[in-house]
């Protein structure tokens, strides 16, 4: 999976009639004070259709995005087989998409249980980088790691959790 990060797309979104287009459209009250939220001091947005980009191009992915990350996911026989099916992924991207990319932020992770039938150090290179792969990566706040093992994930949480009992135990303090 190649995680790419989008600079600057929120920047031509009218934030204003994305929350109107919400309203109009019946969306409840309390996800459109959500989006609201969400949307103050936001940079970026999602960029879509990759995947009907590349199905004329014989290239077979999946994408999952949100806000200014594009996670490409695609599957092969190989890890090199793989890298070269992101490279052309990332080109028809690259070559459609009404956004910059920041190229330094991009991760590479390959995913299997079965590590030792795969060469898991296959890097990708893109224009005049190399990326080397990752043993986990993060999307839409899930922390996956390569071998499909939830303890990167656990941890995560019970770390946000100590802060948030910190937090309530001095919040508790004062009351």
């Amino acid at each position: 999976m190649l995680s790419l990060d989008a600079v600057g797309t929120f920047d031509r979104v009218s934030h204003i009639r994305l929350l109107h287009t919400l309203k109009m459209r019946r969306t409840p009250s309390y996800i459109i004070e959500w989006t609201r939220s969400f949307l103050k001091d936001r940079e970026s947005s999602l960029v879509s259709s990759l995947i009907e980009k590349c199905e004329p191009l014989g290239i077979k992915i999946e994408v999952l995005g949100f806000v200014d990350n594009i996670n490409i996911l695609a599957y092969d026989r190989s890890t090199e087989a793989i890298c070269e099916t992101l490279s052309k992924a990332h080109d028809a991207c690259t070559g459609w998409a009404r956004t910059t990319f920041a190229p330094e932020k991009y991760k590479l992770t390959q995913f299997t249980r079965k590590s030792n039938r795969f060469d898991m150090t296959a890097s990708l290179r893109i224009e005049n980088s190399v990326i080397k792969p990752k043993s986990d990566v993060r999307v839409l706040e899930v922390q996956l790691n390569m071998k499909l093992r939830w303890g990167s994930h656990l941890r995560q949480i019970e770390a946000g959790h100590a802060t948030r009992m910190l937090a309530l135990s001095c919040l508790e303090a004062f009351t």
